[in-house]
């Protein structure tokens, strides 16, 4: 999950689009046609969900879109805030480079804030829980009503809103035809709150921190304190407020709908608290938030998916393995060298690499234009293919699978042997035991697969120094710890 600031896969076109503003994003109606018939370039709007909650959306068409346009649509459902306003007027949408390539292609793109975030109304009782996986599919059936509408919605994001599009799946929504879920947490517990069930406090406080800051959870604002002005200028939210929506009372309406923010729930509270894997506490659950406990619901409904992971992601790429092995979906799979989003290159074998190239990231996103292309805006027959592209650090290969593990995969057991080595052979173990002194202190530094899922920001393994810890030569081997 990206905590510290959404980072979709797509901003990476801003290299080759000009970030601009809302109103400059706007389009004049064609020579000829009434400005009354041509819908707007963009626009934002409160949906009602069918318990009476209001969701705030923006609404992104290809220029001169008319009614009877029959648009295939693009939806994200995000828990950062749909797009940010900043005091004194400044507004900068950085939606406009992710929604230009989709609007050229002939899609609609609809972003949203989650209930309970941004200018949205509710409270979020559960993250990743049942009630925000619902909202999206009463946003498919509401996109799927409207004029411009073809009826078909492909649903994505990264991070936090692919969890949220993946589960989506589970409703087996008929207007819903492609997901493509990118940098997503296929069992949060797992593969990045508790991963082999100890929780990362260092990591996740500060997301917590964020989380509070974002929804004014018991009023903390960026200006609360030290750490939550330092947080703020590090992650751009210094002076800036969720989007309004349009209108002259939006202000008004944002200011009345973040009020119910103010309990909101929190995931780093539930990581604290969900100590065990079968934890749950009213609407909070591990196993709610996890894709494993949807396989049958997402497998009956048959949506096909896309999805992009790294090996140095967390447990990003755990999550695609699991996927790939649970869900009976047609799949198209890739696990590479990437840091959370697919902004950096990351191999640690190639240390002098981090940027990806302009033409690399086209490539990426060429991809899901074509998913969605067979599956959204087209009719495409799904064949349940499961395909699964892989890249192999050090070597610097990709290569392609149906299966997993591949042909030829053997499992071994490997034993204790002397002088503190592990062997093949059985028998070789000699009595005795090793005590193993622990530094805590110890680490793979602040730019490792964990600490960047939090950031999005470059994945970077420094070269360790050498040990200073002092140790008996001979069995029982007793080690000091080094000196501070």
């Amino acid at each position: 999950m990206s905590r510290f600031a959404r980072i979709p896969l797509l901003l990476m076109l801003a290299v080759l689009a000009v970030i601009t503003t809302v109103g400059a994003a706007s389009a004049a109606a064609p020579a000829g046609r009434s400005a009354a018939s041509v819908f707007p370039r963009v626009h934002s709007e409160y949906v009602r969900m069918p318990d009476g909650v209001r969701l705030a959306v923006d609404v992104w068409l290809p220029a001169g879109t008319t009614a009877g346009a029959r648009l295939p649509t693009v939806l994200e459902a995000d828990r950062y805030w749909r797009a940010w306003a900043y005091t004194g007027g400044y507004q900068q949408n950085l939606n406009y480079p992710i929604v230009q390539p989709w609007n050229a292609r002939g899609y609609a793109y609809v972003f949203a804030d989650l209930r309970g975030t941004g200018a949205s109304f509710g409270t979020l009782n559960a993250e990743l829980g049942r009630q925000l996986v619902a909202d999206v599919g009463s946003l498919a059936d509401w996109i799927a009503a409207q004029p411009w509408s073809n009826g078909r919605v492909g649903v994505t994001g990264v991070s936090y809103s692919a969890d949220i599009a993946i589960g989506s799946l589970a409703l087996r929504n008929p207007h819903i035809t492609a997901a493509a879920p990118l940098s997503y947490d296929f069992d949060p517990y797992e593969d990045i709150m508790r991963p082999g069930g100890i929780l990362i406090a260092p990591l996740i406080d500060p997301y917590g921190l964020l989380l509070q800051i974002l929804d004014k959870a018991h009023g903390t604002t960026c200006a609360t304190n030290a750490q939550t002005r330092e947080l703020c200028q590090a992650t751009g939210r210094t002076g800036a407020a969720p989007e309004p929506v349009d209108g002259p009372h939006g202000k008004a309406l944002r200011a009345a709908a973040r009020a119910q923010h103010y309990g909101n729930a929190n995931l780093p509270g539930m990581a604290q608290a969900g100590v065990y894997r079968d934890w749950s506490q009213g609407p909070q659950s591990w196993t709610v938030a996890s894709v494993g406990s949807k396989t049958s619901a997402i497998s009956a409904g048959g949506v096909p998916i896309l999805t992009f992971a790294s090996w140095l992601d967390a447990g990003t790429a755990n999550g695609v393995l699991s996927e790939f092995a649970s869900l009976s979906n047609t799949q198209e799979s890739w696990i590479g060298p990437w840091s959370h989003g697919q902004g950096y290159f990351a191999d640690p074998f190639q240390p002098g690499r981090t940027s990806m190239t302009p033409a690399e990231h086209q490539r990426l996103n060429d991809r899901v234009y074509a998913f969605f292309d067979r599956y959204v805006k087209g009719d495409a027959r799904l064949g349940g293919a499961r395909v699964l592209h892989y890249y192999t650090l050090n070597a610097g290969t990709w290569h392609t699978t149906t299966r997993w593990p591949v042909v030829g995969t053997h499992m071994r057991r490997l034993y204790f042997g002397a002088r503190h080595t592990l062997t093949w052979q059985h028998g070789a173990a000699r009595p005795g035991s090793d005590l193993l002194h622990l530094n805590p202190t110890a680490g793979t530094g602040h730019q490792d697969r964990w600490n960047t899922n939090l950031t999005g920001g470059k994945v970077v393994y420094p070269t360790a120094p050498p040990s200073t810890a002092s140790c008996s030569p001979t069995p029982p081997r007793r080690c000091a710890p080094p000196p501070p």
